[in-house]
């Protein structure tokens, strides 16, 4: 919405805890996603959606429900050790069709991360007035802090679209390392897959697919005639 008007806009979010702090082992802040998007004049804009967390949660369930295994360094389980098991992030049953934690996640970068996931656990939660993350238990409930730059009001506006287009290109077209043949800029990833998913579709595994479908039988809803609509 930022982006239509030609501001700058910043959104920070919390959550249930998941993310362990740097040098502990028990989960004490959300994932703390933020994002960014910053408009541009012939470029794509700069959208930046990340997780202070070393990977959102989402990611590790979708590797269970895969059967895949994790990259080192991404969770602990519920001893605080670290595993490359997505199921020692989560309380049995598995899979959960309601995630709950009992392991952790590790944070983004060690202490950069953690640090930037306190400062947004402080805006969403402290700020707004409302609890910040160990307290929130409620698996529902997500606080928000937004923040938008009006542009104009520091410089003109097309000089800044121009200026955000020159560093874009420069950025693209400086020397690619070993194994790479284009730069991207954030959210240009996701500009390629959705252009990439509207043609081909998009894969659901199977057991998000029965979960649909269940949930649309239990409401009089036929799951393959909505999707072929």
């Amino acid at each position: 919405m930022a982006l239509e008007l030609d501001m700058i806009g910043f959104i920070c979010v919390n959550g249930d805890s998941a993310v362990a702090p740097y040098g502990g082992k028990k989960a004490m802040l959300s994932t703390n996603p933020l994002s960014y998007g910053i408009p541009a004049g012939k470029e794509n804009p700069i959208i930046l959606d990340i997780a202070t967390a070393i990977v959102a949660e989402g990611k590790v369930r979708a590797a269970l429900y895969k059967g895949e295994k994790l990259p080192p360094g991404w969770i602990l389980d519920s001893s605080g050790k670290p595993s490359t098991s997505p199921a020692d992030l989560y309380q049995p049953p598995l899979p959960p069709a309601q995630a709950k934690i009992s392991g952790a996640i590790q944070p983004a970068a060690g202490h950069k991360g953690y640090g930037l996931g306190l400062v947004v656990a402080i805006l969403t939660g402290a700020l707004t007035g409302t609890l910040c993350d160990p307290e929130i238990i409620s698996g529902l409930t997500n606080t928000v802090y937004i923040n938008v730059i009006k542009i104009d009001e520091f410089v003109a506006l097309q000089d800044f679209k121009n200026r955000v287009d020159r560093l874009v290109r420069i950025i693209k077209d400086s020397p690619k390392a070993e194994g790479f043949n284009e730069i991207l800029i954030p959210g240009e990833a996701e500009v390629i897959e959705e252009e990439k998913r509207t043609k081909s579709g998009v894969t659901i595994p199977d057991f998000t697919w029965n979960a649909l479908t269940k949930l649309c039988n239990e409401y009089g809803f036929d799951a393959e005639k909505l999707l072929d609509d």
